[in-house]
């Protein structure tokens, strides 16, 4: 091979690699805007949660932090997570109560 070739290979092989990387800044930087919304879209989520009447902290807490963990992991199609509920009634809990049962008893005679 005569050096003018070589040159030629040269040039061809950095010109290849270069637009490999261009493409690849490309879809990492569009990955990064997604994750930016899905993550937007976990905080907006969250302040409507925690703005709502009676609105469960600690649940909407739970669901921003799986919304987030959710965004990182599919980064390539971001979704929050299910809109966390708030209660708009409080929540009685049931508590248990013992039941009497009436039994026989037998008296004896004399």
């Amino acid at each position: 091979m005569n050096r003018r070739t070589l040159l030629a290979l040269v040039i061809l092989f950095i010109c290849a690699l270069t637009t490999v990387g261009v493409i690849a800044s490309i879809k990492s930087s569009q990955n990064q805007n997604s994750r930016g919304d899905c993550e937007q879209a976990c905080t907006r989520q969250y302040q409507d949660c925690i703005g709502a009447t009676n609105a469960n902290r600690p649940q909407c807490q739970q669901a921003m932090v799986a919304c987030r963990g959710n965004c990182k992991k599919n980064a390539a199609t971001p979704s929050p997570s299910a809109e966390p509920t708030a209660t708009a009634e409080p929540t009685a809990t049931a508590a248990p109560t013992a039941t009497v049962v009436p039994t026989a008893t037998v008296t004896p005679r004399p």
